[in-house]
């Protein structure tokens, strides 16, 4: 079922990037360009980022950290790893809303229907925007891999959430990304496949 907070891989183009940001959109695009194709691409689903400003309304998360990063030098580092530290922990204290849970849970239950069993999965950030003119935090924030299970998955989702990756070093050094609106997040839930078979690939690739 697609709800505003999830979409699966097949419902995802390059045209979604501001919702469900760079890495979601791209496998999405693949995944509708060389499945029909009978070549093997990762299913999975994306959490939008409407989840993230959903998460953001909870219990005025908004409002104090905007609060958290108003007045104060973002040049100086060490205050802004203190605010960023301080960002990060109101995020962990906040619980996910019943919808978006929902939404993980029915996202989760409907790749171990397509697959026919319960798969071994890769949590991982796609923010909308991680490349800009004046600041750069691709790849920064922390993946989580070999996730097995509805509860293994909402705890790779919300203890180590990647809703906090614009308060993360190496991010928090960049300024920037201290405005709230500035990079929204969402999350992308796929399978693993064997490394050795992606080396095989990517290393193919190298030489085309």
């Amino acid at each position: 079922m697609k709800t505003p907070f999830r979409l699966n891989f097949s419902e995802i183009r390059m045209t979604d990037v501001p919702l469900v940001g760079g890495k979601n959109a791209s496998l999405g695009e693949l995944f509708a360009a060389l499945g029909p194709q009978g070549v093997g691409v990762l299913d999975g689903f994306a959490l939008t980022t409407d989840a993230y400003w959903h998460l953001l309304e909870q219990q005025n998360l908004r409002g104090e950290l905007e609060t958290l990063f108003n007045n104060f030098d973002a040049e100086d580092l060490q205050e802004l790893a203190s605010r960023g530290h301080a960002a990060r922990t109101k995020i962990l204290q906040t619980p996910f809303p019943e919808d978006v849970r929902r939404a993980i849970l029915d996202g989760y239950r409907g790749l171990v229907a397509r697959l026919g069993k319960e798969p071994e999965l890769a949590v991982r950030s796609s923010a909308s925007a991680e490349d800009l003119p004046e600041a750069s935090f691709a790849g920064a924030a922390e993946t989580f891999l070999n996730v097995r299970g509805e509860d293994a998955l909402l705890r790779a989702v919300t203890a180590g959430d990647d809703y906090q990756i614009a308060f993360t070093a190496p991010p928090e050094l960049n300024g920037p990304f201290t405005r709230i609106g500035r990079v929204e997040a969402g999350e992308g839930v796929n399978l693993i496949v064997d490394g050795h078979v992606v080396g095989i690939s990517l290393t193919g690739y190298q030489h085309f």
